[in-house]
């Protein structure tokens, strides 16, 4: 480790052909295959991108409840992608070592919004973005129940129900989301409260179930949080409309 930055943040040393296989934050605005190449074009020697990429690093859960440690690309993709590029086309390429700045977090919602801070002064419409609509309504659901003894209902990596994918959630908004302004939002969010009440007390009306299904039902009513019982994510459609 170099350095530590004011908000925690670690400034420390990686290889670049690490940085090529660490993933990038499945939240980011989508890649601009103009943007690599620009970038492509802009360089003479690759280690000059051997600086400006943030990540992301938490403790997790698998799906097996084991306890394992998730690390994502939150800032950096394009220049990312140009490393990939090279070492894959570049027959025995040298590594070299890279400058990176590492954040630890707890959930998505502390991704969203650090990911937000970085690029607030970037040149980018970012409410244009479907991803970057899609983290409003994702931020507004971990704010409703990833609170208090509801910490980690919503969670990343490999779940297992009945707690809720976060890749799977935000694959699903993405399908069906098309706006993403604060009343949409809080709308959305007081139907899916309302849902998750009304699916714990009448689970038999919303879904069709298997037996199998039962032990992951109780859970959920245990835990009272009935979003990911329904595999297939019904509910996003129908609390994106009024009931």
């Amino acid at each position: 480790m170099l350095h530590v930055l004011n908000d925690g943040s670690k400034v420390r040393l990686i290889q670049a052909k690490t940085l090529v296989h660490i993933p990038i934050w499945d939240g980011n605005r989508t890649l601009s295959q103009d943007h690599v190449a620009k970038i492509k074009r802009s360089i003479t020697d690759i280690r000059n991108l051997d600086f400006g990429f943030r990540l992301v690093s938490r403790m997790d859960e698998d799906a097996d409840g084991k306890p394992v440690r998730q690390t994502v690309v939150v800032d950096g993709q394009h220049r990312r992608q140009v490393l990939s590029d090279y070492f894959r086309d570049t027959q025995n390429a040298p590594d070299f070592p890279i400058v990176i700045v590492e954040k630890e977090i707890q959930d998505e919602s502390d991704i969203i919004t650090y990911f937000n801070t970085l690029n607030a002064q970037k040149p980018i419409h970012l409410s244009l973005e479907p991803k970057m609509i899609v983290n409003k309504y994702i931020l507004a659901l971990e704010k409703e129940f990833n609170t208090g003894k509801g910490k980690g209902l919503i969670r990343s990596g490999a779940t297992k129900r009945p707690y809720l994918s976060v890749e799977k959630l935000r694959e699903e908004l993405c399908k069906k989301v098309t706006c993403g302004g604060s009343e949409e939002v809080s709308s959305f969010i007081a139907r899916v409260k309302e849902y998750n009440t009304e699916f714990a007390s009448d689970y038999a009306t919303h879904l069709t179930y298997k037996k199998s299904d039962l032990d992951i039902i109780e859970k959920a009513k245990e835990i009272k949080f009935m979003l990911a019982v329904d595999a297939k994510l019904s509910w996003v459609s129908l609390c994106l409309s009024p009931l």
